[in-house]
C-alpha cells in the first residue's frame, strides 16, 4: 500500500531487477514479480522522485509529450500502462478525442491519490481486500507479504480503482485542486462523469462502431460507443460498468473497460445501487465471490490503453525495435522492410482485420473495428498502411471499416481506401 515517498540514493549493489532495455536518460526494469513494490523502493533515487512529479505536473497542465519525457527520466516497471497512455497520447496529437483526454484525467486523478499516499488509498484496498480477498491466507496472501499484496491491489485492481476514483472521490477533487483549465478544455465533458453510477449490464452485440447493452437495472437496451469491450467475451456477458456522456455518437460509452461478473452478480450490483446504496455493488461482489461464482483474481489485470476496451495481450517491449524478433511470414516481411516490431504488429492487426472483413462484411468489421482503433491511433502505423496494406481489393473493406470506428480513425480508414483507389 502507498507509503512515504522518501527513498534513500539507489544502492548499485541493489539493482538487481535486471534491465531489459536503456536508452538515453531513462532505465525500464523487469523485477522480482514477489517484490515489486520493495524493489521499487530499494531502486528509486530522490532525483527518480522529482523526475515522477515533474511528469504529474505536466500531465496536469495536459502536457503529455513533456510528461512523457519525465516519466522516462525515472525506472518503470517493463509494460508500465501509464507510459505507454503518454506515448499514445503523444501520438495522437490533436486529433486526440475529447473522451480519450476525459480517460486521461480520470487516470491521472486515481495515480494523483497514489502519488501523495492519500489515505483513501489505504481504505479503498482494505475495502477490496475483504469483498474479493477474504478467503486468501492474512499473513501470506497469494504467497506475498502484505504489503506487497496491498500494493498490488492498489496498483492493479479494478475495484480499488473505482472505488477510488467516484465512490471516494478522487476524480472530484483532482479535477477541482489539481487539472487545469487547458486539460479540462481538451476533454468531454468529464465533469458529468461524476454522478455516473456502478450499474449491470449484458454485452449483447455489435452493430458498426457501437455496442448494444443491457441495462439490468432498469432493463433498457442502449448503444453505447464499441471500443471493444466484447472481445475475448461471449454474447450476453454479465459485466459491471459505468456509463457516461460524451458527445461523440452515440452519446455514451464505458469509462473504462467493464469488468466481467456472473449475471447473478450483475443483478444484484444494479438492484442495491438502484436502491440508495452507492456502495451497494461492492455487497454484491462480496456475495458472488463468497458463493464461488466469482474467481479469485477476476477483478485484476483488466487495464487497457486510453483509447480502446482491449486488454494488450503483450505489454513487454512493445516499441524496442532492438529486440530480435523471430516472427515469421507477413510481419517478418514487414521488418525486413524497414519497420519496427511494434509498427510492423500494428500493420498486421490492420491486415488481419482486412481479411476478416473480406470473409464476414459488415460483421466482422464491427468485431475487428476496435482492433482497427487501437493501432491506427498511432501514427507510425497508419503511415505504415498507407505504404503496405493499399491495394486496390482493398477498397470497400476499408469502407467497411470506416463505419465500425470512431473518429478520427474513421477518416483515417477512408483515407486508406482513397489510398487504395489511387494508388499513389
Amino acid at each position: 500500500m502507498p507509503k512515504s515517498r522518501s527513498r534513500k540514493p539507489r544502492p548499485s549493489a541493489r539493482r538487481q531487477g535486471r534491465a531489459s532495455r536503456r536508452e538515453p536518460g531513462r532505465e525500464c526494469w523487469e523485477l522480482d514479480p514477489t517484490r515489486v513494490a520493495e524493489q521499487l523502493e530499494e531502486l528509486t533515487t530522490p532525483d527518480d522522485l522529482r523526475s515522477f512529479d515533474r511528469c504529474l505536473d505536466a500531465e496536469a497542465q495536459g502536457d503529455a509529450r513533456s510528461a512523457l519525457g519525465h516519466r522516462l527520466c525515472s525506472p518503470y516497471v517493463v509494460g508500465s500502462m501509464h507510459v505507454e497512455d503518454l506515448r499514445e497520447l503523444v501520438g495522437w496529437g490533436q486529433d486526440a478525442p475529447g473522451w480519450v483526454y476525459s480517460r486521461w484525467v480520470r487516470a491521472q486523478s486515481y495515480r494523483w491519490l497514489l502519488a501523495n499516499a492519500d489515505p483513501r488509498t489505504d481504505d479503498v484496498v482494505k475495502t477490496t481486500w475483504m469483498a474479493a480477498y477474504l478467503d486468501l491466507d492474512p499473513e501470506r496472501p497469494m504467497g506475498l507479504s502484505q504489503r506487497e499484496f496491498g500494493t498490488r491491489l492498489a496498483v492493479g485492481d479494478w475495484i480499488c480503482e473505482q472505488l477510488a476514483v467516484y465512490e471516494y472521490g478522487g476524480l472530484l477533487d483532482f479535477i477541482e485542486v489539481r487539472a487545469s483549465a487547458e486539460l479540462l478544455e481538451r476533454c468531454d465533458g468529464v465533469t458529468e462523469w461524476l454522478a455516473s453510477a456502478m450499474r449491470g449490464f449484458t454485452l449483447d452485440d455489435v452493430v458498426e462502431n457501437r455496442l448494444q447493452v443491457t441495462d439490468l437495472a432498469s432493463g433498457d437496451r442502449l448503444e453505447v460507443l464499441n471500443l471493444g469491450a466484447m472481445t475475448d467475451r461471449d454474447r450476453g456477458a454479465a459485466v459491471l460498468g459505468r456509463l457516461v456522456p460524451i458527445t461523440d455518437e452515440p452519446g455514451l460509452m464505458f469509462d473504462v473497460r467493464p469488468l466481467e461478473v456472473d449475471l447473478e452478480t450483475a443483478r444484484e450490483a444494479s438492484r442495491r445501487v438502484l436502491a440508495g446504496n452507492d456502495m451497494g455493488w461492492i455487497d454484491a461482489v462480496a456475495l458472488g465471490r463468497h458463493a464461488g461464482r466469482l474467481p479469485l483474481g477476476f477483478s485484476m489485470g483488466n487495464a487497457t490503453p486510453l483509447s480502446t476496451d482491449i486488454v494488450p495481450e503483450v505489454m513487454a517491449h512493445p516499441h524496442d525495435a532492438s529486440t530480435p524478433a523471430e516472427e515469421a511470414g507477413r510481419i517478418r516481411d514487414l521488418l525486413d522492410h524497414g519497420l519496427s516490431a511494434s509498427v510492423a504488429n500494428g500493420v498486421a492487426v490492420c491486415e488481419a482485420a482486412l481479411v476478416a472483413v473480406e470473409v464476414s462484411g459488415a460483421q466482422g468489421a464491427s468485431l475487428v473495428g476496435p482492433h482497427v482503433m487501437a493501432v491506427l491511433a498511432d501514427p507510425e502505423v497508419y503511415a505504415a498502411a498507407r505504404e503496405h496494406s493499399t491495394h486496390p481489393r482493398h477498397v470497400e473493406h476499408w469502407r467497411l471499416l470506416a463505419t465500425a470506428t470512431p473518429e478520427p480513425i474513421r477518416t483515417r480508414c477512408l483515407e486508406l481506401a482513397i489510398r487504395c483507389q489511387s494508388g499513389d
